[in-house]
C-alpha cells in the first residue's frame, strides 16, 4: 500500500491464526465513522500489543479508509508507548484501593502478567465485573497458574468489593450454593466450596496467608451480605463433613 512508509514500525509479527483481538481490531481499523476510530485509538492508548497488531495490519490491508491511516500516521510510536505505560501504572494503583488484599493471595508478578493480557481482554473491555476490579478478578482466575483455594479466594475479593459498590448489580460468578435472601441484608451473595474460605480470608487480613498454601478442606457455605449503610461482612456455614 502507498505512503505507509510514515507509520511506525509495526513491532512483534502478527499471530498468524488471529484471535478475537486481532479480528475486533481489523473489523475497527476498516471501519469508516467516527466512533470506529475513537474505539481504536482508545485500545492503542492502552495496548501495546493492540498497537503493534493494527501497525502491522494497516501495512498490509488495502481496505483500511483514509482517515484510519492518517490517524495512525499521527501517532508518535515513544509518546504513545508512554501513554501506554501511565494508563496501566493508573489501573494498577485503582486495583490495589479497590482489592488491597489481593497482593496478599496472588504474586505482583502473576498480577503484572494477567494486567498486561487484561488490556486486550474482554472482560476489560466489555465489563464483565460489576466494577473494574471484579473484571480483573475474572480475567485473573482464568490463568491456569493460580490454585484452586486462590482462585475462590480471589472471588471472594472481588464479591466484597463488588458488594460494598455495586450492590444492586447481577453477579457475573456461576452461582455455586443455594440463593439466600436475608431480610436484613440488601444485597446477598453465596459460594459452596470444598475450602473454608472465611477461616482462610481472616488468614489474609492478618496478612498470614500464602498463596496456594492449604487452608482446610471442609464443606462450606460462605455468604457475603451488604446493609443498608454499605457494610459488608462475610461469614461461613458448614453444610457438611
Amino acid at each position: 500500500m502507498a505512503g505507509l512508509t510514515s507509520l511506525p514500525g509495526p513491532g512483534p509479527d502478527p499471530v498468524e491464526d488471529p484471535g478475537p483481538t486481532t479480528l475486533r481490531l481489523r473489523e475497527l481499523l476498516r471501519r469508516d465513522d467516527h466512533a470506529a476510530r475513537s474505539t481504536l485509538f482508545l485500545r492503542l492508548l492502552y495496548s501495546p500489543a493492540a498497537a503493534a497488531t493494527a501497525f502491522a495490519l494497516a501495512a498490509t490491508d488495502d481496505a483500511l479508509p483514509r482517515a484510519t491511516l492518517a490517524l495512525l500516521r499521527d501517532l508518535d510510536p515513544r509518546l504513545l508507548g508512554l501513554e501506554q505505560r501511565a494508563r496501566r501504572r493508573q489501573l494498577r494503583w485503582h486495583l490495589a484501593r479497590e482489592l488491597p488484599l489481593l497482593p496478599r493471595l496472588v504474586p505482583d508478578a502473576e498480577i503484572d502478567a494477567a494486567l498486561a493480557s487484561f488490556l486486550d481482554a474482554p472482560a476489560f473491555w466489555e465489563g464483565a465485573g460489576r466494577t473494574i476490579g471484579e473484571s480483573f478478578c475474572l480475567h485473573l482466575v482464568s490463568r491456569p497458574t493460580l490454585s484452586e483455594p486462590t482462585r475462590l479466594l480471589v472471588r471472594l475479593a472481588a464479591v466484597l468489593s463488588a458488594l460494598a459498590n455495586r450492590p444492586t448489580l447481577p453477579s457475573p460468578w456461576p452461582a455455586r450454593g443455594p440463593a439466600l435472601a436475608l431480610p436484613e441484608a440488601r444485597a446477598t451473595e453465596t459460594l459452596l466450596s470444598g475450602w473454608r474460605l472465611v477461616e482462610a480470608w481472616r488468614r489474609v487480613e492478618r496478612g498470614g496467608f500464602e498463596p496456594g498454601s492449604p487452608v482446610g478442606e471442609g464443606t462450606s457455605l460462605t455468604v457475603a451480605t451488604v446493609d443498608g449503610d454499605g457494610v459488608v461482612r462475610v461469614a461461613a456455614l458448614e453444610v457438611g463433613a
